[in-house]
């Protein structure tokens, strides 16, 4: 979905998907529920991509009550980040590594990444339980750049993070900014 307001995806099923399941790019007031993922990409991943020609957010959105299974981000808002990220609740998920001819694990369980100049401001994720990812947790500032002259970073705050439980990880969680750009506000319990 690129653009797109009001949005409601209830109840879908993929199997073995070779990208990323869903991705809501650009787009405000987003409901995701009663879904399984499996994907060997990002499960779920919101993005605010330069595609629409201008700087959109991503906004307003639920993911809630899904199953998802990958060989990378399971939830993940960000990398693709020109565009600002605002008002996301990710609450009552499962997370596992898909199986694949390669054993690989799924990269993270939750990454929250903005590295293109966006804002991440009111992250909300609880009640998720994962197993068999390399880190649980990974949050970072970056300063690639992307469709910026010059690259400016964005910031990162007002990010709630609870009721995690997360087995067989072989990495450490990572909250990770950059100098002079601090992430404000992040705060984490029962993990």
């Amino acid at each position: 979905m690129l653009g797109c307001d009001g949005v409601v995806i209830d109840g879908v099923t993929i199997f073995t998907g070779f990208a990323d399941g869903i991705d809501p790019d650009c787009c405000h007031n987003v409901r995701i529920a009663n879904c399984y993922i499996g994907s060997s990409d990002d499960s779920i991943c919101l993005k605010a991509r330069f595609s629409l020609g201008e700087r959109r957010s991503t906004e307003n959105v639920t993911v809630t009550n899904c199953v998802l299974t990958t060989n990378s981000n399971a939830l993940k808002c960000g990398t693709e980040s020109s565009g600002d990220f605002k008002n996301i609740a990710f609450t009552n998920c499962t997370i596992f590594s898909q199986p694949d001819k390669w054993k690989r694990q799924a990269t993270a369980g939750v990454a929250i990444e903005s590295v293109d100049g966006a804002n991440i401001d009111r992250i909300v994720i609880s009640n998720v339980a994962m197993e068999g990812v390399r880190a649980p947790i990974f949050i970072r500032l970056g300063n690639r750049g992307q469709a910026l002259t010059p690259p400016t970073p964005g910031t990162l705050q007002n990010i709630s993070i609870s009721n995690i439980v997360a087995t067989g990880a072989t990495l450490a969680s990572s909250i990770t900014g950059i100098p002079g750009h601090p992430l404000r506000h992040i705060s984490l319990s029962n993990i």
